[in-house]
């Protein structure tokens, strides 16, 4: 299942403050713009979906999300709105068929699927999102794939530390950040995947990280106290821990190891997020690192999806323009979208012009008519 497109609204009591109208992804994307353009809003209205669905208590701002995914020959659309901490609105359609729908009341009608032509009456609680109440993989098997997706979701904010501050205790209930979804669980993940998948695991984090542009030996495991553990590296015979790597070369390290631990330990398929991919890096080791994820997408089409952020002028001209998604807002808070999918004669002119991807970028070519 991947992500086709994605509608999103917050409104305020004078009006929209923000929205988003049909973002269409393709199974590798690149969402370009300049600061505070909305990339990252888009990713955040995605995410926050994600964790209402995963039952996350919903909260007293308005807001509205339309969300296209598709899986194998069937499409669903799943709409959803909520204002003052209850459901003002739910439903999803199945390949243009209603699945289900409910009222601010929390009544509905919901498909019985062992009988196909049945339809249950339903009333639940106001504050509980219905794709959630309803799961049931008898009577609702229709709905499973829906929760194999957002479970299967991973959010990587390269701007941060990527868990170069984490610690990794043995006990594994004593850290929240010790999960498969935390981007700063790399040394779990590392330790994990070992464990799992001995140095076939290892060996093909060096490898690859090492197709960078770096020169390591070995990764290891470090206990600096009593089960405390983290990552150290050996160069040119030198151990270096984590904390003395750079910031840029930590967090090409820490995404590398958990993309590869995704690799290895997810059947299903993924949507991994990557929010200011490259940043902290030099225009060698960032140019590599996008090469690495778009050619392990491109390889794994059938189970992944990437969906990357930038506004970094090297990373534009290093991502082929079929990936690309331009966001620009404007001064309604209304944010617009570009790519081949919405404006192809604008793609395709600009691509036989032979300027850089980046002036398509800058010049706000993206805009001609």
């Amino acid at each position: 299942m991947y992500i086709k497109s994605i509608s999103f609204a917050k409104e305020s009591s004078d009006g929209i403050s923000w929205e988003i109208d049909d973002c269409y992804f393709n199974k590798i994307n690149l969402i370009a713009g300049k600061n505070a353009s909305g990339k990252t809003r888009t990713l955040s209205a995605l995410t926050m979906l994600i964790k209402l669905i995963l039952g996350d208590d919903i909260t007293e701002n308005n807001y509205r999300w339309k969300l296209i995914l598709i899986n194998e020959n069937r499409r669903f659309i799943y709409k959803l709105k909520i204002g003052n901490s209850q459901i003002l609105a739910e439903s999803l359609y199945i390949n243009d068929e209603k699945y289900f729908s409910r009222d601010e009341n929390g009544q509905g009608t919901i498909k019985y699927e062992t009988k196909d032509i049945f339809k249950l009456d339903f009333e639940v609680d106001i504050k509980e999102i219905l794709l959630g109440n309803k799961r049931d993989k008898k009577q609702h098997p229709s709905l499973e794939p829906i929760f194999n997706w957002a479970n299967s979701i991973y959010q990587f904010k390269f701007g941060d530390d990527l868990g170069r501050k984490t610690l990794y205790n043995a006990n594994r209930n004593l850290y929240e950040n010790q999960k498969s979804s935390s981007d700063k669980a790399v040394v779990y993940k590392f330790d994990n995947g070992l464990k799992s998948f001995s140095d076939d695991f290892k060996n093909k984090i060096i490898q690859s990280f090492n197709a960078l542009g770096y020169n390591i030996e070995d990764i290891l495991l470090v206990e600096i106290s009593s089960n405390n553990f983290i990552l150290a590296i050996k160069e040119n015979g030198m151990q270096l821990e984590q904390g003395y790597l750079s910031q840029g070369m930590f967090r090409a390290l820490s995404l590398i190891i958990q993309v590869t631990y995704l690799e290895f330990q997810s059947d299903n398929n993924i949507t991994i997020l990557i929010d200011d991919i490259g940043e902290g890096l030099d225009f060698e080791r960032a140019n590599n690192l996008i090469k690495y994820l778009i050619q392990k997408a491109e390889k794994e089409q059938d189970k992944m999806q990437l969906i990357m952020t930038t506004n970094d002028r090297m990373v534009m001209n290093n991502v082929p323009l079929e990936y690309w998604i331009i966001v620009d807002k404007d001064d309604n808070g209304k944010i617009n979208f570009y790519s081949e999918k919405s404006h192809l004669k604008i793609f395709k002119k600009f691509k036989r012009i032979g300027l850089t991807n980046f002036d398509f970028f800058s010049s706000e070519y993206y805009k001609e008519n």
